[in-house]
């Protein structure tokens, strides 16, 4: 027992304790309990969990300004937990840089690592606390445990510089508590968008950097920003969710070992439904972006006269295909009406005065063309064609069909 208490502090706490210089040394107290003075919050009602106020309160009203903030060169450290407790989430209060038992405490103080991304629960934060299905009306609080959400909303930042300036401010910041995969500054907008590599991380700087200050004296309002609807930006998140559970199983014996093919290295199915220019692919089968060509204006010019002459043919296409569909329902109609003439119906015969003399003559050419293959008479008729009269009135004209 005493050669374990003389041992080096690193051989007796769980794997993972080390974090951005902490070394071995035991966490810092960052606030004096004792030294603070309590007040009974006078609220009514009963606390919603779900969006953190009590009811009645007003959901709109701006919280105070962050009066602490976790430095982890100076605040990281070894609790109680590093050496009890191997899967002890971090402390929720030294992230906000107000933890009154330092290393009493019975959670971890540093910062996440990828070994808390591979073993921590999905269902849980990298706080321990149980992350819902859907996330809240305002993307805030915990988040939601179907998506693995990497990407941080910071409102309110202040873009008096330049943006170079201001991007580098924001990477800079944000860049302790994790490694930053992507960062996008909107100067018009006053807001940016951080995206780490690891979940857990972005779980701890959400928590670390709400309501804190960067370089100007402004309040960030940090959010679960909304899932990006680029085909690239999902064939991304894919092949990385997809990297990281590959990892998971070879780090447990449940997968072949590194060699294979990366998962979706080529993209996925969507990126059919891309222009040719956006997936274009290189000899080795990568995807290559090819530049876009500029066009002068007398080539604007000429492509919008030719997309006017398509339209205009389309268009004289369409009228004459309805000038036929109309001659062929006027034909169809007199060869209804000589039917009920053959038949005994002559007080039926009203409708043909509507039906135009084309279509009239059309029908009645090919009637007498059928009548003289046969070598017959129409019915009620006994002379042969050869003794037919010839032709009169409207219709001694008329050519017969060919």
């Amino acid at each position: 027992a005493k050669a374990a208490e003389d041992a080096p502090p690193s051989s007796r706490c769980a794997p993972g304790w080390h974090a951005y210089g902490a070394g071995e040394r035991p966490a810092r107290l960052q606030l004096d309990l004792s030294t603070v003075k309590l007040q009974a919050v006078e609220v009514s009602g009963d606390y919603n969990i779900w969006f953190g106020r009590y009811s009645g309160e007003r959901g709109y009203a701006r919280s105070a300004p962050a009066a602490t903030r976790c430095h982890l060169d100076t605040d990281a450290g070894l609790t109680i937990a590093d050496h009890t407790e191997s899967n002890a989430p971090l402390c929720l209060h030294f992230a906000h840089g107000a933890c009154g038992y330092g290393k009493n405490c019975n959670f971890r103080h540093r910062a996440p690592l990828e070994a808390d991304e591979s073993s921590g629960e999905t269902r849980v934060d990298i706080f321990g606390r149980e992350r819902h299905a859907t996330f809240r009306d305002d993307m805030g609080g915990v988040g939601s445990w179907q998506r693995d959400q990497r990407t941080l909303y910071i409102g309110r930042v202040c873009v008096t510089g330049a943006e170079a300036e201001v991007h580098a401010t924001v990477w800079n910041h944000f860049s302790e508590w994790g490694e930053i995969e992507y960062c996008r500054v909107l100067m018009t907008k006053g807001c940016a968008f951080v995206s780490y590599r690891l979940r857990c991380a972005a779980e701890f700087a959400k928590e670390a950097m709400a309501d804190q200050a960067l370089e100007k004296d402004e309040q960030l309002n940090l959010r679960w920003a909304s899932e990006d609807p680029n085909p690239r930006a999902k064939t991304e998140r894919l092949r990385l969710s997809a990297k990281l559970l590959l990892d998971a199983m070879r780090a447990r014996g449940h997968a072949p070992p590194d060699g294979g093919a990366e998962p979706y290295a080529h993209g996925y199915a969507d990126e059919a439904d891309e222009q040719d220019a956006k997936r274009a692919r290189g000899e080795d089968g990568s995807v290559v972006a090819l530049p876009a060509k500029p066009r002068t204006r007398a080539e604007a010019e000429a492509e919008a006269a030719e997309l006017a002459a398509a339209a205009a043919e389309e268009v004289e296409a369409e009228a004459a295909l309805a000038a036929a569909q109309q001659e062929l329902q006027a034909v169809s109609k007199l060869d209804s009406i000589l039917g009920r003439i053959d038949a005994g119906h002559p007080d039926e015969t009203d409708e043909v005065d509507e039906i135009p003399p084309r279509a009239r003559s059309h029908s009645i050419g090919a009637r007498a063309l059928a009548a003289r293959d046969d070598d017959a008479a129409p019915p009620g008729v006994d002379q042969p064609p050869a003794a037919w009269p010839a032709p009169s009135g409207a219709h001694a004209e008329t050519p017969l069909l060919p």
